[in-house]
């Protein structure tokens, strides 16, 4: 285990200690059901923060997924922290109103969680998705720069494959309508290329650069 886990860990365990320490020392005792209840929600906000290092997928951008993960649980833990000390003060017999209270609290982060982790895995689907055309595209590109033999072609084709090897990393459904054309135009380019057709071969990159540039467009500035 690493040391930086390990501190981590402590670091977990000495909050934790403190509050169990305030709770035990300077609150009247014996509780009520509500105050006990109270005491188990901020448990539970607590232990959520330290297993999202579990939660977040693992993915190149996982300080992106951390990030969203753990702003979320945070913010859930300190409105519990801040409810439940509120209901241990006050420490009312009747326990239902502020158990549905914080079981409304709990259900509102949950579903706000499960959304974001549902969001996230469609992000690294799209991204996983962009990967694959992003390097099927490269690989049928890069031999054919070196069969053309005119350098206006020769240039073009490189930038071509600059662009789409620099794309941006996310893919959307409509881009993915525009990724398989885009395909398709580099397979129909090497068939013309093979066949040393250059009029078709110049039209083909420039259509192809087109689509390239119309799908990163709607990328960068759309979605």
């Amino acid at each position: 285990m690493k040391k930086t886990t390990i501190l981590t860990y402590l670091i977990h365990l000495l909050i934790l200690f403190l509050f169990n320490l305030w709770y035990y020392l300077y609150t009247n005792f014996p509780h009520n059901v509500s105050a006990w209840s109270a005491y188990g929600f901020i448990h539970f906000g607590y232990f959520m923060i330290m297993i999202i290092p579990l939660l977040v997928p693992k993915n190149k951008n996982i300080s992106t997924f951390y990030f969203s993960m753990y702003t979320i649980s945070i913010s859930y833990c300190v409105i519990e922290l801040i409810t439940g000390s509120f209901i241990i003060f006050l420490d009312p017999i009747n326990y239902k109103t502020p158990l549905c209270i914080q079981i409304a609290i709990m259900a509102i982060y949950l579903i706000i969680l499960f959304a974001n982790m549902i969001a996230d895995h469609h992000t690294i689907k799209s991204t996983k998705n962009h990967n694959r055309y992003i390097k099927e595209s490269c690989i049928l590109l890069k031999p054919l720069i070196n069969q053309v033999t005119d350098p206006i072609m020769h240039k073009n084709l490189g930038r071509l494959y600059d662009l789409i090897k620099y794309s941006p990393e996310r893919s959307s459904s409509s881009a993915l309508e525009v990724e398989l054309l885009i395909v398709r135009k580099i397979k129909n380019l090497r068939i013309s290329i093979e066949n040393r057709n250059d009029s078709d071969t110049s039209r083909l990159i420039t259509e192809t650069t087109q689509l390239v540039e119309k799908r990163n467009h709607s990328l960068y500035f759309n979605d």
